[in-house]
């Protein structure tokens, strides 16, 4: 895009001189990356008290008995099972 000789002759630095055409600049715009930074963490936020939400609807009214009619020593502990191969996340992250 640019050449670049570091000395002419006589000492003197070149410039940067286009060898095409210049590339499109946007300048960067903060307010509105602040503000996209804001609605992904709210979003994020959000999603997470859904995942919450509907994590303990399940707690709440799966039996605590897994497939084979097996009661599970652990409170919840089958619908934490269902939670961790629906969304694929660990039991740890879905207990936080």
């Amino acid at each position: 895009m640019f050449d670049f000789t570091e000395e002419e002759p006589g000492g003197a630095v070149a410039a940067l001189t286009p060898t095409g055409d210049a590339p499109d600049y946007t300048p960067f715009d903060q307010d509105a990356w602040e503000a996209r930074g804001k609605e992904l963490a709210k979003r994020d936020t959000d999603t997470q008290w859904e995942l919450a939400d509907w994590l303990l609807s399940g707690v709440d009214n799966i039996p605590n008995v897994n497939k084979q009619g097996d009661w599970l020593a652990e409170m919840s502990s089958y619908a934490y099972d269902i939670a961790e191969k629906i969304t694929g996340l660990s039991r740890s992250y879905l207990k936080d």
